[in-house]
């Protein structure tokens, strides 16, 4: 069984290249023939996809599977906490996320 800690790290990854790329859910699911709410969903580590899938969003991104993989930052404890966090930043509004970053800074400034 694959622990949900990579689920979400690789749908950060997933994410990111997606970003990087300048695609939306949307352009990636078109691309890869598979459903915009399916690929947030493997964004937010939500779902074990098959190596089908992840061969269809890889192609969709322009980039190999090994992308996926292959980057050292997201191994570890800290990586996956970021990764965790990021999944949930990605769920909240802008309102809110504008507050977060407020309470961020304040915390960074009085450490």
């Amino acid at each position: 069984m694959v622990q949900k800690s990579h689920l979400i790290s690789l749908g950060a990854r997933i994410r990111e290249l997606r970003k990087k790329a300048g695609l939306s859910q949307e352009d990636v699911a078109d691309k890869a023939g598979l459903n915009p709410n399916y690929i947030g969903r493997v964004e937010r580590g939500e779902i074990n996809v098959t190596v089908d899938t992840l061969f269809k969003i890889a192609v969709s991104l322009n980039v190999g599977v090994d992308e996926f993989f292959g980057q050292p930052p997201y191994q570890g404890a800290r990586t996956k906490l970021q990764a965790e966090v990021a999944s949930v930043l990605f769920e909240l509004d802008v309102e809110t996320l504008r507050a977060l970053r407020d309470l961020l800074k304040t915390m960074q400034r009085s450490a």
